[in-house]
């Protein structure tokens, strides 16, 4: 019968991260809307006018969900609704970031 021992250390890292957001699990949304969003949200910030990029986006065919055809209300609402997804996006901070390690010595007996 052989005894064996053996020593060892364990080495134990534990990180612990607060953070603190507004952000709420959004739902996904299809890519073919997206691509309107995208669209409309640029046209914006070109400068046109909801007329100008509802008539556009009639134009290069896309299709609202509920309607036939985009107004300038729903672009605008499209849009306002965009916006305040993308400022939803960013806005979170770290608050506490924890760490600790934690030794400790085993020994293993082999019988």
């Amino acid at each position: 019968m052989r005894l064996s021992t053996e020593t060892f250390d364990l080495i134990t890292i534990q990180y612990g991260l607060t953070v603190r957001s507004r952000r709420t699990l959004l739902p996904f949304l299809d890519p073919s809307r997206i691509a309107v969003l995208e669209v409309a949200h640029r046209l914006s910030l070109d400068g046109l006018s909801t007329k100008e990029i509802s008539e556009e986006l009639n134009r290069l065919g896309f299709k609202p969900r509920t309607v036939e055809k985009f107004y300038p209300k729903l672009v605008w609402a499209m849009l306002k609704k965009y916006r305040l997804r993308i400022a939803r996006m960013g806005n979170y901070h770290i608050e506490n970031i924890t760490e600790k390690v934690i030794f400790s010595s085993k020994t293993l007996t082999e019988l």
